[in-house]
């Protein structure tokens, strides 16, 4: 697959010079997992089901990946597909290392937004977490609107990164005959021992993008924020220090 160079938005034909280098290629996931699990915050590309990866490369070495699939709840898919009539997908992982050119992330979402727009993709949805410091600046750059965020909820914290609680409740099959899994049981065990503590955090900030023609907003759509979100507290792990405290739930 023929690779596409990352220009400034107002470049034109002409490569900006800072970003000529970069270069954005569709790939199997299994080419950018390790990356992510290096270099995302969530260190983790388990469960996140691929539609379509791709690998950011400069002068031959990679510095970047994106993962885009379907929302992981049916809920949220059927929110903003319009019930399936538009053709939606998330971004579920993105991210580049850091020493990278100033707003190089916004240009290489707009080169990602042309390629899925050619795939037939309607709408992109991607969210913003506020406890590990994002905002969406680079979102807003490459013209997604914000609508707003989700309800604020409880993690958990063990192993240097975040666990949905969900996950104190994976069974081995179905029917709960087998018991169990292995990591929710050593979950349970960290919980249990104080390794692992349950955090509360600030909501994710919600982001939109139509490919293809003006903005449609989305059935029960959001309360708008502000571009730039009032100052509130969040939990991290840097203002929490190297052990998150445990909160009340």
């Amino acid at each position: 697959m023929a690779e596409q160079p990352v220009q400034q938005a107002s470049g034109g034909s002409t490569p900006t010079p800072s970003l000529h280098s970069f270069h954005v290629t569709e790939c199997p996931k299994s080419d950018v997992a390790f990356f992510i699990e290096e270099h995302h915050y969530s260190k983790n590309v388990k469960g996140v089901t691929a539609s379509v990866c791709f690998r950011v490369d400069r002068d031959g070495k990679l510095v970047g990946a994106a993962i885009f699939g379907l929302p992981a709840m049916k809920e949220t898919l059927d929110k903003y597909s319009e019930h399936g009539k538009v053709n939606l997908l998330e971004l579920r992982r993105f991210c580049l290392i850091d020493d990278t050119p100033k707003c190089t992330e916004s240009m290489v979402l707009g080169v990602l937004l042309r390629k899925l727009a050619k795939r037939g993709v309607d709408r992109i949805l991607s969210y913003a977490d506020p406890n590990h410091g994002h905002y969406g600046t680079s979102y807003r750059g490459a013209g997604f609107r914000c609508l707003g965020q989700t309800t604020p909820i409880t993690e958990i914290w063990w192993q240097g990164r975040k666990w949905s609680t969900r996950n104190v409740n994976h069974y081995i099959n179905d029917d709960k005959s087998l018991g169990l899994r292995e990591d929710t049981l050593e979950l349970r065990g960290a919980l249990k021992s104080g390794e692992a503590v349950k955090v509360r955090g600030a909501g994710e900030f919600i982001f939109l993008k139509d490919l293809v023609g003006a903005y449609r907003p989305p059935i029960a759509l959001v309360t708008l924020v502000a571009d730039t979100p009032e100052p509130f507290t969040v939990l991290t792990l840097e203002a929490l220090g190297a052990r998150p405290k445990k909160v009340p739930l």
